[in-house]
Order: structure tokens, then C-alpha cells, then sequence
């Protein structure tokens, strides 16, 4: 009997734990699978949060002079794609919304707040879709003229799908950003009509002079050679060999080209600048570099394929096939002259050269080749004289003096502050840059120097405030060869100190301090696409 009640005792208390075991193990199953759950939506919250921090939209408001006025850019200057679905204006005197539209069903058009909204590349209009901007892409919004009366100060508010207010500053609040928009004014300015432009004013004019202009860009080979402009020669419709290339798409029109070319005919090199060229139907463009690693080939059925930097080309297979017409045609001989002083124009031009419908200044002193890491003797030129290489900026005609201080500068005379109202700005630049450096600062020892300032300066050019980007900041973003084709951004802050009386203004320069032979004689591509400003007031 004992040995049943015994038995019995065991088979209840398995039952028991059994039952126990059914209950509990649901329990655990679901308190594991929350836990997981759980995790996963603070991974999804910390994502998105990121995401949301990311988002960065710089507004630039239409000059009054413009006769798409009134209207903004929304540019996308963060690393994320921003979806904007709601749009209004607010009148930052009393703080009051003047109107909102939800782009999901909002059709702009005459008579309405919102009368287009046309997304870039590609110029296309948006209706009854939210506005979709990956980093680097803009949009222009147009207004009714009269739903904004003169002199009143609105300011733009976006919304978009994670929940932030563009332009934002601080918290990401409806309110606070009205309030924000009081102090803090944002704008966007596209370089590629700057050439143009009645807002560019050069630090020397002259420095753009083709003639004799004795100030400007010089070649120190030795044999005092120089560019300069050929008024006679006609290189259209010819096919011309080239060793370095930069093709972009003219600004806004994309079936035609701007470029410039380092020409190799009759034993001579020229430098060959063509804007607003409308290729034939024959047309052809060619180009093997120099090691055979890279070919390219277009016709005129794939313009878009010819667009780029292209650099050391091998002479017999690089070609491009000039049928066409042109709005313009420069040729610069490179020849023997005393006076060893060539103006920028050979060495500047506006083109698009990533296809993305916004134009690049750009600057390149890059001719021929690029040095290499060869001890104890580094050169940085191919042949031995340089004679296909070097040229630097100097400020005098009289005697050769490096130039570190101003270089290609422009001002900017509608960026103008007011320092009783204005502490300063911050400026964000996307740029390329290449060089002629093939061994990774071994070709150089004088890596500080500066190549691109961006200053606050009064009206008779002197400097309220500036920042240098150096040759090693920028040298560390490129590869000589193979060529790396993105661009980067960078942000540098200019303050106005507290008792300035002056209008301040917006000025860059492009400088090439590198002259000489041997170790420093370094030259260098730098493209200037996009130039944001954030105004601070104070």
C-alpha cells in the first residue's frame, strides 16, 4: 500500500508540474518575443531619429529683380531623402500662418498660394504627389504674388513625412520655428550663372583681360611660356586630339556642351574653351587614358556619357569630334612671351559635369601629367623641364611673387549684411577637387597652404573675417589616378564682431600658390557647385 500511495504521490506531482509547465511556457514564449519586439522598435525609434536629425533643407529666396518673383529654392543639402508634404508661409512680424497646402492633393496653378513647384533634375513639375528631394536635389516653388504683400517678411515653413519643419532651427516645433525664422534667414546660391552675373564682381578685373593683360596666371617653366588668346584660329568642325578634358552639359540645357580641352596640334598645346556648343549628328567624342585603364565613347545618341573631368589622356585615341555649332569659341596658344603673365580665362569655365541640371565653377591649372613617388628624386611633372606644366597665380607684373592672398576672388555683391542686425554666416560649399600629386604628398612639402578662402570682407575688399581650406584638407578627399568623381561638402562659419559700422559681403577666392619645379610644382582642379548660406542675426 505505501508503494501505491508512493506512486501515486509521484504521478500527481508530475501532473501538477505538467500543468504548471502548459501555463508557463506561453508566458515565456510571449515575454521573449515582446523583449524581442521591443528591441527592435528602439532600434527602429533610434534609426529614425537619426534619419530625422539627418534631414537638412537650405531655403534661398528668388532676388525681387527675378521674374519668377516671388518664390524659393528648397535645396536638400543632408545625406537623407527628405519627403515634404505639407508647404505653407508665415508672416514672421505677427507670427501667423498665412496658408498651408498638403501636397498630396494639391494641384498648384494660377489664382492659387502655390502656383508651381518644379523639382531639379530634370525640371519637373510636382501636382498631387509630396515632394521627394534626395541629397543634392532642389526645387523651385513659386508664389502668388498676391497673397504676399510688399514689405512683408514671411518665411517658408515645410513638413515632412518624419515630422520635421524646414528650414529648421532647434527643436522641431511649428512655433519655435516661426520664431526662429525672425533671426535666422537661409539662401541658396547656384554658381552657374555666376560668370554672368551682375552680382559678380572680381577682386581684378583685368585678371579676365585676354590681351597683354600683365596680371593673372603664369607659367614657370623656364621658357617663359604663357597663354594667351588666338583671335583667327577656328578649331569647329575639326577633330582635335586632347590629354585633359572638362565636358559638362551647358547649365539648364542639356543638349548642349561647355568645355574646355588641353589640345595637342603641330607640336603645340592650346588650351580650346567652348560654351553653348550644339553637336552635330555626326558627332563623336573618344578618350583612352593614357594607361589604357579607363575609355570612354559617345555619340550624339549618348551625350550624357561624354560629360566629366577627364585627365592624362593618350593623345592618338583621345579625341573629340567638333561638328556642330557654338555660342562661343576661345582658343589660347601656349607660346614664348616676356612678359610670362596669361589672364584666368583659359583656366575657368561654368559647365555641369555630373548631368545633375546645376553648373559647376571651375577651376584647373591641370595640363598635361601627374607626378610620381620615385626617391630621393620626387618630381611632380612628367618631363624633366616642365615644359607642359605649371601655372600660378602671382600679383605683380614686374617681378614673380607667389600669391597667398587673393588668387581668382569674386564678391558676391548681393549677399550683403548688415552687422547692426547680422553676427555672421554660415557658408556651405559642395566641391571637387583633383590634383596633379601622384605620390600621396610626397611631390610637396608645403601642404599648408591655402587653395580656396571664403571671407567676410567691407565694401573695398578688406577682410571682416575668413577661413582657409589648405592644400592637405583637400588633397586627403581625391586620388590622383585612378580619379575619384564625388563631390564633398564643407561647412565654415564667418562672424562680424560686435561695433562694425560697414555692409559686410560675401567673397571667395581660389588661389594657386604652388610654383616652381621639383617638389612644388603642383597643380590642381577645383569645381564649386552649390553655396549655401545661413544668415545669424544677433
Amino acid at each position: 500500500m505505501k508503494l501505491r500511495r508512493g506512486q501515486a504521490e509521484i504521478i500527481g506531482g508530475l501532473i501538477v508540474l505538467l500543468v504548471i509547465l502548459i501555463i508557463l511556457i506561453p508566458l515565456v514564449l510571449q515575454l521573449i518575443t515582446t523583449q524581442g519586439s521591443l528591441a527592435r522598435r528602439q532600434i527602429d525609434i533610434g534609426s529614425f531619429q537619426a534619419e530625422r536629425l539627418a534631414e537638412k533643407i537650405i531655403v534661398s529666396w528668388l532676388s525681387p529683380f527675378d521674374p519668377r518673383f516671388p518664390g524659393f529654392w528648397a535645396n536638400n543639402t543632408g545625406t537623407v531623402s527628405v519627403t515634404i508634404r505639407l508647404i505653407g508661409i508665415v508672416d514672421t512680424k505677427s507670427n501667423t500662418l498665412q496658408f498651408m497646402v498638403n501636397l498630396t492633393d494639391y494641384t498648384p496653378g494660377s489664382g492659387k498660394p502655390i502656383t508651381a513647384i518644379i523639382r531639379y533634375p530634370g525640371s519637373i513639375l510636382v501636382e498631387e504627389e509630396p515632394l521627394i528631394l534626395n541629397p543634392g536635389e532642389s526645387a523651385l516653388v513659386l508664389l502668388n504674388p498676391d497673397l504676399i504683400p510688399n514689405y512683408m517678411r514671411v518665411a517658408p515653413i515645410m513638413l515632412s513625412d518624419r515630422g520635421v519643419v524646414h528650414p529648421v532651427i532647434g527643436r522641431s516645433s511649428l512655433e519655435d520655428t516661426v520664431i526662429k525664422a525672425i533671426t535666422v534667414e537661409q539662401r541658396i546660391v547656384f554658381l552657374e550663372d555666376i560668370l554672368n552675373s551682375e552680382y559678380f564682381e572680381p577682386r581684378f578685373p583685368d585678371y579676365f583681360n585676354n590681351n597683354y593683360p600683365q596680371v593673372g596666371v603664369s607659367s614657370y617653366d623656364g621658357r617663359n611660356r604663357y597663354y594667351y588668346q588666338l583671335i583667327t584660329l577656328d578649331f569647329i568642325g575639326k577633330s582635335l586630339s586632347f590629354s585633359n578634358a572638362i565636358i559638362g552639359f551647358k547649365p539648364g540645357d542639356k543638349s548642349k556642351f561647355n568645355m574646355l580641352l588641353t589640345v595637342f596640334s603641330n607640336n603645340k598645346f592650346y588650351r580650346v574653351k567652348i560654351e553653348g556648343f550644339q553637336p552635330a549628328q555626326d558627332f563623336e567624342f573618344r578618350y583612352t587614358s593614357r594607361d589604357g585603364a579607363i575609355r570612354v565613347y559617345a555619340t550624339h545618341s549618348n551625350l550624357s556619357d561624354a560629360i566629366g573631368m577627364y585627365y592624362y589622356g593618350d593623345i592618338r585615341l583621345s579625341k573629340i569630334n567638333l561638328k556642330g555649332s557654338a555660342e562661343s569659341i576661345k582658343v589660347f596658344e601656349r607660346t614664348p612671351s616676356n612678359s610670362r603673365i596669361s589672364s584666368y580665362d583659359p583656366f575657368v569655365i561654368v559647365a555641369d559635369t555630373d548631368g545633375n541640371g546645376v553648373g559647376e565653377l571651375i577651376f584647373s591649372t591641370e595640363d598635361y601629367n601627374y607626378g610620381s613617388y620615385n626617391p630621393p628624386q620626387v618630381q611632380c611633372f612628367a618631363d624633366e623641364d616642365g615644359v607642359f606644366l605649371d601655372y600660378s597665380a602671382i600679383i605683380s607684373s614686374n617681378q614673380i611673387i607667389r600669391d597667398t592672398e587673393w588668387g581668382f576672388a569674386f564678391k558676391l555683391s548681393n549677399v550683403k549684411l548688415d552687422p547692426k542686425i547680422y553676427a555672421g554666416m554660415q557658408v556651405f560649399l559642395r566641391i571637387y577637387f583633383h590634383d596633379s600629386e601622384g605620390g600621396d604628398f610626397y611631390c610637396t612639402d608645403e601642404v599648408q597652404l591655402p587653395l580656396l578662402r571664403v571671407m567676410a570682407i567691407r565694401g573695398d575688399w578688406s577682410i571682416v573675417d575668413s577661413k582657409d581650406v589648405l592644400y592637405f584638407e583637400l588633397a586627403s578627399l581625391e586620388d590622383t589616378w585612378l580619379p575619384k568623381k564625388g563631390y564633398t561638402s564643407i561647412s565654415l562659419a564667418l562672424f562680424i564682431p560686435p561695433g562694425e559700422t560697414r555692409e559686410v559681403y560675401l567673397a571667395i577666392s581660389i588661389i594657386d600658390p604652388y610654383y616652381g619645379v621639383g617638389r612644388n610644382d603642383l597643380d590642381f582642379t577645383i569645381a564649386i557647385e552649390i553655396l549655401g548660406i545661413t544668415v545669424y542675426s544677433r
